[in-house]
């Protein structure tokens, strides 16, 4: 299931370190990638029931307008805090979603 996104104003800011700073960089992916991708159109995707809880993916064009799904999960620093994962360029499935929701 996934929701398209237009005011989720659930992220009130970001818990980035240089753990998953280098993480997404090993993707390709910087932290001010991943900023513009959640000020972007963008699709929140719960993972499937075998995942850890509060887990999402979020799937949108990034500042260089490529399609990225990133890894997001709340962060220990309090409500509206997300700390992203890893991330990636979106695979053709991730962005049939992504287009199902905003084309």
């Amino acid at each position: 299931m996934s929701i398209a996104i237009e005011d989720w104003d659930a992220i009130e800011d970001w818990d980035f370190d240089d753990y998953n700073i280098e993480e997404l960089w090993r993707h390709g992916i910087s932290d001010a990638d991943v900023l513009a991708m959640a000020d972007s159109e963008h699709v929140l995707v719960l993972l499937n029931k075998g995942s850890r809880a509060g887990v999402y993916r979020l799937i949108g064009r990034d500042n260089k307008g490529r399609l990225i799904t990133v890894v997001v999960t709340p962060s220990a620093l309090g409500y509206g805090v997300w700390r992203p994962v890893t991330g990636w360029r979106s695979t053709v499935a991730e962005e049939r979603q992504w287009r199902k929701n905003w084309q």
